[in-house]
């Protein structure tokens, strides 16, 4: 919405002007947004319109492309209003409901008879927009795409297939041109943080199973369509469903989603669609009433939610789910839902609608930078636009020097949300661009990538640079263990002179000459969280992990261990904090029970 709203008003296609970064991966929906921004001048209750408007055209073409009697339109298209993946994402504000209805467009025109060169470009243009609207549809349209191409009559398919790729073509040309990238900052914060590959998958194996506890409507339906295409005998329907596994199998290996049911709502219409368009079963009422029964029964059914929705649910802190997914309806709903316990004049995103709409007025933008802001919900905050404020993403979806850094080695994270350690010098760079990093190394790839998204457009000099980033010239300069560990080194003498502090997600290591036989180590810290605790001795290192009292102000931390015998003693002890521990104050650490502490005599 920030870059829709700046893009308006002239400050640029970005989320910060003065720095061109693309820090959203749906263009077309963040276009759409622009073209409607200009008309109503804001975005939550437009946003809202639009979700509304096309959900309610999809449920409409889903019924009138059903085949069967009424019962079956009836029973299909109740199942959508059982689905929270599907209600939650209708009026997110965010691209969902547009992907509904391409896919929507793209699955009926490829189940007719027509097969010319005409009907393929049309196919190949849809499948372009969708991909336009989010780039991971490549998966899902896909095998269906290629398809549709090897089964058309030869002649002039591939004119037909270059002029349906022309919106992605030009959008990728411009996004080269303008950003000098041909992926989004999104891509290289949320896959570029060097994680392994069984780690990721391991993330999307719990985005599923939070799915089947959760939502068991929308896999329900997805595995309907699967069996029905199984069952059946036509090849449209099978190659749509390809592509549906193909997207599941992209969704599984980048590690899911931290939120919950996002990315299988597109799947679900499709999935819906091939049910509606098929001959099913002669007993396939009771399947689907076994589906509806499932959404029913529920709790927590969008049919029974209202303005008082979620309240007084505690079964996880913060809306949290196992693997770090977030019921994100839940954790929104009181602020931005229009239903929500507040008179619309009082409405917390009206009041913000008007901050920012004050603070955009005028050439309060081009105020020099005097405050930086490190923060990780930076949405709203962004569109707020306080002049003279530049916003620190450390979760680096919108922050392009951060994106190219690794990850936090933390031992508890979100997927696509994996916070960056912030380079020493960073923030006085911000203010004055000639101001260095502390890390001579990275300052130098800061430079580059300073000329490629703040430089003249047409300068040799930034063509050669987004050469130099193209083929990966200036990975060297960064040293991934440095910024992927986010160490901040001590002895432990430092910690007897007063505490320390360690600020967004640095892991704290102390060095100590030698402690034997420990048996309990007491902490006394003000934090909140998640804490990893590692004692290494002799190359062997022993974890265990405390989770922390949020909001607390101090917390004294007690725990014993029995050490294994391989591990008499440590000389060092790290100390990692989980995802929603960023900052931790360490007042003292005391040894008892035994542990004696060795003096270096050197």
């Amino acid at each position: 919405f920030t870059s829709s709203a700046n893009l308006i008003e002239g400050k640029g296609f970005t989320f910060q002007p003065g720095e061109r970064l693309q820090t959203f991966s749906n263009p077309l929906w963040t276009l759409i947004m622009a073209v409607a921004y200009a008309f109503t001048g804001e975005v939550w209750q437009t946003s809202m319109v639009l979700g509304i408007l096309l959900s309610m055209t999809v449920l409409l073409l889903l019924m009138r492309a059903g085949k069967g009697g009424p019962l079956k339109l009836l029973m299909l298209g109740s199942t959508a209003l059982l689905s929270s993946a599907f209600v939650d994402y209708s009026t997110s504000g965010l691209e969902n409901p547009l992907n509904h209805l391409l896919i929507l467009l793209f699955a009926s025109q490829f189940i007719r008879e027509q097969r010319d060169a005409r009907w393929l470009m049309v196919l190949i243009g849809l499948a372009a927009l969708l991909m336009l609207s989010r780039p991971d549809m490549l998966f899902l349209v896909g095998p269906a795409s290629l398809y549709a191409v090897w089964t058309t009559e030869k002649g002039s398919r591939w004119k037909s297939v270059l002029i349906g790729l022309l919106p992605i073509l030009l959008w990728e040309l411009f996004s080269l041109t303008y950003y000098g990238f041909l992926l989004p900052n999104t891509w290289y914060a949320k896959l570029g943080g060097g994680d392994g590959r069984w780690l990721l998958l391991g993330k999307g194996w719990g985005y599923f199973s939070n799915a089947m506890t959760n939502d068991r409507v929308t896999l329900y339906v997805i595995s309907a369509a699967l069996g029905v295409v199984i069952w059946g005998k036509e090849k449209k329907a099978r190659m749509l469903m390809v592509g549906v596994g193909c997207y599941l199998l992209a969704v599984v290996s980048a590690g899911g989603d931290f939120m919950q049911g996002r990315m299988l709502t597109v799947p679900f219409i499709l999935s819906l669609f091939i049910l509606m368009d098929s001959s099913l079963p002669p007993k396939w009422p009771y399947a689907i009433g076994f589906i509806m029964f499932f959404g029913i029964i529920r709790a927590d059914c969008p049919l029974y939610s209202g303005a008082n929705y979620h309240i007084g649910r505690t079964e996880y802190p913060q809306e949290l789910y196992p693997d770090m997914i977030t019921d994100e309806r839940a954790l929104y709903w009181q602020r931005t839902g229009w239903l929500a316990n507040h008179g619309l004049p009082q409405h917390p995103m009206l009041q913000l609608e008007a901050k920012a709409t004050a603070n955009r007025e005028g050439q309060g933008w081009k105020a020099p930078i005097v405050e930086t802001t490190i923060m990780q919900a930076v949405g709203m905050n962004g569109y707020e636009a306080v002049p003279g404020r530049r916003i620190i993403d450390n979760l680096a979806l919108a922050d392009g020097l951060l994106a190219r850094l690794p990850a936090i080695d933390l031992r508890w994270w979100r997927a696509g949300h994996r916070p960056r350690m912030i380079p020493y010098g960073y923030e006085a760079h911000l203010k004055d661009l000639k101001q260095p990093l502390i890390d001579k190394a990275l300052n130098e790839y800061l430079q580059q990538l300073d000329l490629v998204t703040r430089g003249p457009i047409w300068s040799t000099e930034r063509w050669l640079a987004i050469w130099r980033f193209a083929i990966g010239g200036n990975k060297h300069l960064i040293d991934h263990q440095r910024y992927r560990d986010a160490f901040v080194d001590i002895n432990a003498s430092e910690l007897e002179k007063g505490p320390i502090t360690v600020t967004n997600w640095q892991s704290l290591r102390i060095t100590y000459s030698e402690i034997q036989n420990p048996k309990q180590i007491t902490f006394k810290a003000k934090a909140g969280g998640e804490l990893w605790v590692e004692l290494n001795g002799n190359g062997i290192v022993y974890p265990t992990r405390k989770r922390l009292l949020p909001k607390r102000p101090d917390l004294l931390m007690d725990f014993d261990f029995q050490p294994p015998k391989e591990l008499p003693g440590f000389s060092e002890m790290i100390l990692r904090p989980g995802v929603f521990c960023p900052d931790l104050k360490l007042l003292e650490v005391e040894f008892g029970d035994g542990a004696k502490k060795l003096e270096n005599p050197n």
